[in-house]
């Protein structure tokens, strides 16, 4: 018979590095994420979202970071901070590590939104003047 592994042998955990201090993500649990993502399913089909159906900004935080996030705030870790580990911790857990990596280093620190990524030319786009379609060649 097989001996279960420790878990941290089968996953390694998220760790995200917050001025100078590592922070440990917990998983989430997959109650919770189904939760949120029963309430972004609704969001983005445009469908009506009950109150009790929504996940305010500090419930989201809570389901992403779980016991981190009382050691950020305890820590004086900037709201901004918090909410770009909340969302590297959500795009870990349901689109994996490799995309939560891009998602946290490509965030510009000093800037107020995250760094553009390079989305590939098109034969067809807008003139930033008039708004209007234009064709490369």
């Amino acid at each position: 018979m097989t001996a279960f592994r420790d878990f941290y042998d089968l996953v390694e955990p998220l760790v995200l590095p917050i001025r100078g201090k590592d922070y440990e993500i917990p998983p989430a649990s997959a109650s919770r994420v189904l939760r949120y993502r029963n309430f972004m399913g609704k969001v983005e089909a445009g469908q009506p979202v009950e109150p009790h159906e929504r996940v305010l900004d500090e419930e989201y935080f809570e389901i992403f970071l779980g016991s981190a996030l009382v050691q950020m705030r305890e820590d004086g870790i900037h709201p901004g901070a918090i909410e770009h580990a909340a969302n590297t911790a959500m795009i870990d857990t349901i689109g994996g590590r490799e995309a939560a990596e891009i998602a946290w280093n490509s965030r510009d620190p000093k800037a107020a939104i995250p760094v553009p990524i390079q989305v590939p030319e098109t034969a067809s786009t807008p003139s930033p003047s008039t708004d209007e379609a234009t064709t490369t060649s």
